[in-house]
């Protein structure tokens, strides 16, 4: 069942959701970040930054965080 309402959603084009996490990677190092705002859903990866719009989830740009 939630196999057919995820592909029904994929060909509605519908975006999944992601709900704000931080993570390290013991293996790699890597460290990820999400956040999600009003407007964007950003996805940060050793401190690059990637911008999806919340609503459609198309990728939007990306820059560097001041941290």
């Amino acid at each position: 069942m939630r196999e057919a309402l995820g592909r029904l959603f994929n060909r509605l084009h519908i975006p999944g959701s992601i709900a704000p996490m931080n993570y390290k990677d013991i293996v790699t190092g890597d460290a990820i970040d999400v956040t999600v705002s009003p407007l964007f859903v950003r996805l940060s990866i050793n401190g690059r930054d990637y911008y999806f719009d919340r609503f459609n989830g198309r990728f939007d740009g990306t820059g560097m965080g001041c941290r």
